[in-house]
């Protein structure tokens, strides 16, 4: 019984610790870089973009990286109306989304 109180010192920390580097690993996911030179953008994502809304005019691009890869998500505007569109690295489209309350 005596050394029940070390262990639960001793896992204490380690959740401590655990949840520590779990904190910088999501910091780390969390960064996202603004792109406005589309040449730095893969094709594939650029052709899904323009295929999922047609004649958009791309804006920016955010990059994310996240525990399921790469994601891009497209900013741009076509017919009046600002959409984000999100797309993998391998161009597969996950989500088209219309923003509304945005006004030139």
């Amino acid at each position: 019984m005596r050394g029940f109180p070390v262990l639960l010192i001793f896992l204490g920390l380690l959740v401590c610790a655990t949840g520590c580097d779990i904190a910088e690993v999501e910091d780390k996911y969390e960064d996202e870089e603004y792109v406005t030179d589309l040449s730095k953008i893969p094709e594939v994502v650029l052709s899904a973009a323009r295929e999922a809304v047609p004649g958009i005019v791309i804006i920016r691009v955010e990059i994310e990286r996240t525990g399921r890869g790469t994601i891009y998500e497209v900013y741009g505007r076509a017919n009046g109306r600002y959409y984000e569109i999100e797309i993998g690295s391998d161009g597969t489209v996950f989500e088209v989304e219309i923003e509304h309350g945005r006004s030139d």
